[in-house]
């Protein structure tokens, strides 16, 4: 009888943890399990051109680091970012937050697929949000430092 409880226990228990993971990994990732939404309908879109920022010294910032200037960076979405630097960028990385004010509102490096790379020429730097959670961004991108 013992044995009994005891798997009957260890079953309820493995179950509650499998739903308590489908649900963190459903929050974790914001998509929308109903309708599918998740930026998906956005992947065939041409990019948006964005062509303002600062370019000096080699180094292009496309805002200030003040959150009231931040891109709005929603899910499946793809920036054209025009970087006024002369040659291709030697190097370039994204900065997200996924709010402007309170919880969430600080700047940290891109990782994964937050910002993925689409193409990268003399013109341009053109980035897509790849996950299913909206973002803002402020995109860098560099050629030799002078």
């Amino acid at each position: 009888m013992a044995r009994r409880v005891r798997s009957l226990a260890h079953r309820v228990v493995a179950g509650a943890f499998a739903l308590a993971a489908s649900a963190l990994f459903a929050f974790a990732t914001a998509c929308d399990p109903i309708t599918g939404g998740c930026g998906k309908e956005l992947e065939d879109e041409p990019p948006v051109t964005y062509s303002a920022g600062t370019a000096e010294g080699g180094i292009y910032r496309s805002t200030s680091w003040d959150s009231d200037d931040w891109i709005d960076f929603p899910p499946g979405l793809s920036v054209r970012f025009e970087h006024k630097l002369d040659g291709e960028p030697r190097a370039w990385q994204a900065y997200v937050a996924t709010a402007r004010e309170g919880d969430g509102s600080s700047l940290v490096l891109a990782a994964g697929s937050e910002v993925e790379l689409v193409d990268i020429d003399e013109l341009a730097v053109t980035v897509r949000n790849a996950t299913c959670v909206d973002f803002f961004v402020v995109m860098v991108a560099m050629t030799s430092v002078e």
